[in-house]
């Protein structure tokens, strides 16, 4: 899942990839905000130091702050990749210019910042590589040869 908030903690967009609905939404949003400003307090020695991550069990939260805003994404497992924080960050900036302004001085009117949320399924797409791309194009290819051929008999039918 993905959520977007402004720094005072209200959530301006939130997108998942499961079809499970999840109903307290602001109040998770507000939490966050409120963990990171308590771990800010508590244990920051620098002005611009913020809080980027969290694990709790199985479930990993990352975080990325922007001018305007912060994200969080929570997410299971590893980041096989290694590119998920990168996906954030490029999200965040892409915030920042789109909505900057906006965010700057917002009046708590959702119709403004809308757009936000067609920027987050990005966070999802990973790089796609000529590996994948090439073993991708081939089985087409082998289908398409497949639908005018006859398929071989399964061994294990009568």
């Amino acid at each position: 899942e993905v959520f977007v908030a402004d720094l005072s903690g209200v959530l301006l967009a939130h997108r998942r990839a499961g079809a499970v609905a999840r109903h307290d939404e602001d109040v998770l949003i507000a939490m966050f905000k409120i963990v990171q400003d308590f771990v800010r307090d508590a244990f920051s020695e620098a002005a611009d130091e913020e809080m980027s991550a969290l694990e709790f069990g199985e479930r990993k939260i990352l975080i990325e702050r922007g001018t305007h805003h912060f994200i969080a994404v929570i997410y299971r497992g590893m980041d096989r990749h290694a590119d998920l924080a990168a996906r954030v960050k490029h999200v965040s900036r892409e915030i920042d210019e789109k909505f900057g302004p906006i965010l700057e001085t917002w009046s708590g009117e959702v119709v403004t910042v809308r757009g936000i949320a067609l920027l987050l399924p990005q966070i999802w797409r990973r790089r796609r590589f000529p590996m994948s791309t090439q073993r991708r194009a081939k089985p087409r290819a082998d289908h398409a040869s497949e639908a005018s051929s006859p398929s071989p008999p399964n061994p294990g039918s009568p």
